[in-house]
């Protein structure tokens, strides 16, 4: 019997808050519904900075339980901005916990009631959270899914799909989805300051034996069981994010890469002392009582007077049910009737169809019949010489349909020339036996053309000329230690690598941490002012196992040095014994994604020293490992904009 107390007693400290945090639901809907009436009167900014201090209200009532109620220690690790600003939320995701460590960060800058999640399907169901939606402060757990170390399949699945693509295989964290967090800040890219990149990891889930366990649920978040919240923060500058999506992927995966390094240190440091901590200091940042209770007692003493009278009891059930089942039942109902149209409509809607896709059908042979008429002008200016005017016509043709000229010659009656007419009729006179010869040289002739012409012609593999493939390498290595045992410097260390090609087998190779806005522009031609670049040539193979592969041997423009004049009589230097250096590269050219050809990843890397005096070679040989990532095509209009010599 005193074991059932206990385990009735420890249920309790996870049933009272959330029968509170529930509780009170009904209390906020109906203060923002009247708020909500009155918007038709207020301005409308009036409207909107009361709408987010009402939402805050109901946010720091839940911070309270989950921080000041269970007593959590939240360990920050960075610099948490002062002002507040347009963000979007980047975390690893472990558990029901995450998305609360949003509202930890937001209370403390001061923006609590900007916080908008992008929510699981089984989320939706909670009051609140399943509605207020808007774009000022985006949570997004790119990973899509939670990293449970009980679930191995779906950790198996993501490293697998990592080395499939090409990518790093990442332990401690799912591999991330690129399209919804691409898609949210190319969207929002004009409102957007930054984005807070913010690893997670919870203290207690390491074994006895060192092995990780599951991160706690909310259930056993709200019963204490998690005494400390690590959180490691950085800021990135929304100019500093990449806009393609190949880059954003790349630079995305590259986060998720410090995150997992992170996570090892946290979960699998050798030292003991360092274990179950991030590398460098972080500081304890405690919540004050003021900024969570005056929200717990406005809501509570709105609860507590509308379940002490009956009409107040009706009001409550009645917001209750309406205000979450009910309409969610409606919503999703007239969903589905958009998706899949009923029966009783089902004319009217086929005859909308029917009379949208004849409308799309003239609209098409309108816009083909206007380019088709551009298209004609065009052919009749190159053929009077004006060339430019014909330029003219032939863009406005095919930026109104792209294919125009497939459809003009395809479309043509079989034989409009009339060329086997006049054939015929040219040669009717004569003697069917003395023609044979002859029309069976032309027809000869005709089918060897039309082979020449339209047989498939073969892939080309080749490199691209028209921009330069660039790799970017990030890593964090420590630093120099100090007198200061409890300061431990860790340093991120990022540098690009550039290669060049041009047309005759020449190639420019460069090692910068530069960014590829300061470089490319250098890199234009083969002349280019930078001591470290290494100059070459480049040949393609496909020797070995019929995957083409790109062979170069670089090496720096050789300067020549003035000789050394001797000052003094006896006292003479020893020579100093000249060398030569060159680097010998080996990428395997692959497509990845849309494009082709653009991706080359590494193969072989060594470096020769040559000493003149004697001839010899001393060659070393590089381990090609992570920090030799592949590199990725990008197109440079201005290589291609004018030539280097005549045509």
């Amino acid at each position: 019997m005193l074991l059932s107390l206990v385990v009735h007693t420890y249920s309790l400290r996870y049933w009272f808050p959330a029968a509170v945090m529930l509780g009170t639901a009904p209390a906020y809907l109906l203060t923002w519904g009247v708020w909500r009436l009155l918007s038709t009167v207020v301005p409308a900014r009036l409207y909107h900075r009361m709408d987010d201090f009402i939402y805050s209200i109901y946010q720091s009532m839940v911070l309270f339980f989950f921080e000041n109620y269970t007593g959590v220690e939240v360990i920050v690790y960075g610099e948490i901005p002062k002002r507040k600003e347009n963000v979007v939320y980047l975390s690893n995701h472990q558990c029901t916990v995450d998305w609360i460590i949003a509202d930890m960060l937001a209370i403390r800058q001061g923006a609590i009631g900007h916080v908008r999640y992008v929510l699981k399907d089984g989320l939706k169901w909670l009051p609140l959270y399943g509605w207020y939606f808007s774009q000022m402060y985006l949570v997004i757990f790119p990973e899509g899914t939670r990293y449970n170390p009980e679930l191995q399949k779906v950790i198996l699945d993501s490293q697998a799909f990592a080395r499939k693509e090409g990518l790093s295989v990442l332990n401690h964290i799912l591999t991330p989805r690129v399209k919804a967090a691409h898609i949210a800040v190319d969207a929002m890219k004009s409102h957007l300051n930054a984005v807070y990149d913010v690893t997670v990891a919870y203290e207690g889930t390491v074994d006895a034996k060192g092995e990780r366990k599951t991160a706690p649920s909310m259930p056993e978040f709200l019963c204490k069981e998690c005494p400390r919240v690590h959180v490691y923060f950085e800021r990135v500058d929304v100019n500093d994010i990449p806009r393609e999506p190949l880059f954003f992927r790349r630079w995305l995966h590259e986060r998720f890469e410090m995150k997992d390094r992170l996570m090892s240190a946290f979960y699998q440091s050798e030292d003991p002392e360092q274990r179950n901590k991030f590398p460098g200091e972080g500081h304890r940042s405690a919540l004050s009582l003021r900024k969570t209770l005056p929200s717990l007692l406005f809501l509570g003493g709105l609860t507590v007077p509308m379940l002490l009278t009956e009409s107040g009891r009706r009001l409550y059930l009645n917001t209750w049910v309406y205000g979450t089942l009910v309409e969610l039942s409606v919503f999703r109902a007239q969903w589905m009737s958009e998706l899949n149209p009923s029966s009783g409509s089902s004319v009217a809607k086929k005859e909308f169809l029917s009379r949208s896709a004849d409308l799309r059908k003239r609209q098409e042979l309108a816009r083909e019949e206007k380019a088709r008429e551009l298209f004609l002008q065009a052919v009749e200016q190159e053929q009077n010489g004006a060339v430019y005017e014909a330029i003219k016509y032939y863009r406005r043709a095919m930026q109104i349909v792209p294919d125009i000229e497939f459809k003009i010659n395809y479309s043509r009656p079989p034989d409009s020339d009339g060329i086997g007419k006049n054939y015929l009729e040219e040669t009717s006179s004569i003697g069917e036996i003395d023609d044979l010869p002859s029309y069976f040289q032309q027809q000869l002739n005709l089918q060897d053309i039309c082979f020449k012409i339209c047989q498939p012609e073969g892939e080309i593999t080749q490199t691209h000329i028209s921009g330069v493939y660039i790799s970017k390498t990030t890593y964090i290595r420590q630093g120099e230690e100090s007198l200061d045992g409890f300061y431990r410097a860790w340093h991120q260390v990022e540098y690009y690598r550039y290669l060049r090609f041009f047309p005759d087998g020449q190639v420019m190779m460069l090692t910068t941490p530069e960014e590829p806005l300061a470089i490319v522009a250098r890199l234009h031609g083969k002349n280019a002012r930078m001591e470290s670049v290494l100059f070459g040539h480049y040949r393609l193979s496909q020797e070995t196992d019929n995957q083409t592969k790109v062979f170069a041997v670089v090496s720096k423009r050789k300067e020549e040095k003035a000789p050394e004049f001797q000052r003094h009589r006896y006292f003479r230097r020893s020579p100093v014994q000249e060398t030569d250096h060159s680097f010998h590269v080996g990428l395997q050219l692959t497509s990845g994604g849309w494009q082709k050809f653009n991706k080359l990843t590494w193969i072989h890397h060594s470096c020769h020293l040559t000493y003149r005096s004697t001839g010899e070679t001393a060659i070393t040989t590089f381990d090609i490992n992570k920090t030799y990532r592949p590199l990725f095509f990008a197109r440079v209009k201005s290589y291609m904009a004018y030539s280097e010599k005549p045509l």
